[in-house]
């Protein structure tokens, strides 16, 4: 790696946060809360929370996918409340300036943590390589992501830095990370899944060494309590709604996009005679998108199942053709990384330029193929394709070193007995961050789902490709 200039913790810290705010200002400024089609079902979700006390009491409303339990009720709750403080001119600008600065917050721990592990100025290259990414789209878009990520981000680097720090957790900081654990559950339907694949970090600041037994339980506790209360409560809730026990209906749509890919790579999972695949066979012949809806519109309507039911339905279906299918699973799993996560890791030219197209729905510059292979976009566009080609190259360094080489490196200090609280560190993070990646490609992955690893990825990656300054404690 080159070295970086020697400048100062704080001067570093400074670069590093105040280069997202200063993108963050001039982004709200010029760029609308518009862009991804799934806000409109947030914004459904608020207004009915607004407009009476009706959805507390029912659910299903008739339609094939009733807003109120296809979506989790965390992210529409604070639109409400937005709504209901700024009315209806100021609150998507509440809306982007509130997510903007979650991301703001978040980064402070992220670069606590970093600094830690890997030094000032690679901690400010890991929260500017996350900050100028494609994550400005979601600030600025009416989504539950920022916020989750935000929390996320938080949460594991709050739990980082008291492990290097040898810290031991008190009840009211795991309390605190429990409260940012209830909107991770709370946001989105697979939200508790996204908190559990925290564990192997949280462990390590909880349970750490020379922490008394009856606090590590109780900080464990803590973290993790208040998260799965919220789904439980959110699960009683809707069986109160509906008599049927759930925490949303999600499974409707996002179980049946992996199996429709399976049937692209050679499955053939809907060949049986059971209702569901009947169904599809009748409704959705060519197996897109917009056809999913119809098979829920006729489940429903010609045949009277619950959205619940469809949504266990399709679960089973998944699961089957995974069982009955794996070599297609596997070409699938494969398949679905967007290898544009590997080549954005730390590179704002794409970033930006990413976010810039996903909130606008137009492009400012050509794509960089097109600057490539046609010159496209004239002389301006020449700057922004060395600065991508420069990100790029970079990027695909840091993603392979913490990829490939960070679980090379700790098991060497395995077995030279040198593991320090650093090594242990990044290898629970490559944990986290390959679960996380792995449980998305055996659905379907998009940027905005799998963005929060990349500051993580960052540090893992440097600690891997640079020698960390020698710790005298020992990770035992």
């Amino acid at each position: 790696m080159p070295s970086l200039p020697r400048l100062s913790a704080t001067s570093w810290f400074w670069i590093a946060i105040g280069g997202i705010i200063a993108v963050r200002i001039v982004a709200v400024a010029f760029y609308p809360a518009t862009g991804f089609p799934d806000r409109f079902g947030y914004l459904a979700y608020a207004e009915t929370i607004l407009t009476g006390t009706e959805w507390l009491h029912q659910a299903y409303d008739g339609s094939p996918l009733p807003g109120t339990a296809f979506r989790a009720p965390g992210y529409p709750l604070i639109l409400a409340g937005l709504q209901i403080l700024f009315g209806q001119l100021g609150f998507a600008l509440a809306v982007q300036i509130l997510q903007c600065a979650a991301t703001v917050l978040a980064c402070l721990p992220l670069f606590g943590a970093a600094r830690r592990l890997v030094g000032p100025a690679a901690a400010a290259l890991s929260v500017l390589g996350f900050g100028l990414s494609v994550t400005v789209a979601y600030e600025l878009s009416i989504l539950p992501d920022a916020f989750l990520i935000a929390a996320w981000i938080a949460l594991l680097s709050i739990t980082a830095i008291h492990w290097l720090d040898m810290r031991p957790m008190k009840p009211a900081a795991a309390l605190l990370l429990g409260l940012m654990a209830v909107y991770v559950v709370m946001a989105r339907g697979n939200g508790l899944h996204l908190l559990l694949l925290t564990l192997p970090v949280v462990l390590l600041a909880t349970c750490q060494p020379g922490q008394r037994r009856d606090l590590r339980a109780v900080s464990l506790l803590l973290v993790y309590l208040p998260g799965f209360l919220a789904y439980g409560a959110v699960s009683l809730w809707n069986e109160y709604r509906t008599g049927e026990r759930f925490f949303t209906t999600g499974g409707q749509i996002a179980m049946v996009q992996p199996v429709i890919r399976m049937a692209e790579l050679g499955a053939s999972p809907f060949v049986g005679d059971d209702l569901l695949c009947r169904t599809i066979r009748e409704h959705a012949p060519d197996l897109s998108y917009e056809q999913i809806y119809d098979v829920d519109r006729a489940l429903s309507t010609e045949h009277g199942l619950t959205p619940n039911q469809i949504a266990n339905a399709n679960v089973r279906l998944y699961l089957d053709t995974v069982i009955a299918f794996p070599a297609a699973f596997a070409r699938m799993w494969v398949s679905n990384f967007d290898d544009k996560f590997a080549i954005g890791l730390v590179n704002p030219a794409f970033g930006l330029h990413e976010a810039h197209r996903l909130v606008l729905g137009e492009r400012a510059l050509p794509g960089f193929s097109a600057i490539l292979k046609r010159g496209e976009g004239g002389v301006a566009a020449i700057p922004y394709a060395i600065l991508y080609a420069l990100g790029m190259l970079v990027s695909i360094v840091i993603f392979a070193a913490a990829a490939l080489g960070t679980p090379i490196r700790f098991a060497l200090a395995w077995r030279q007995g040198t593991l320090d609280r650093r090594a242990v560190l990044s290898a629970a993070l490559w944990i986290t961050c390959a679960a996380v990646i792995a449980y998305y490609c055996a659905l379907f992955l998009v940027l905005r789902y799998v963005i929060m690893l990349s500051p993580f990825l960052i540090a893992i990656g440097v600690w891997t490709l640079t020698r960390p300054a020698k710790q005298s404690e020992s990770a035992a």
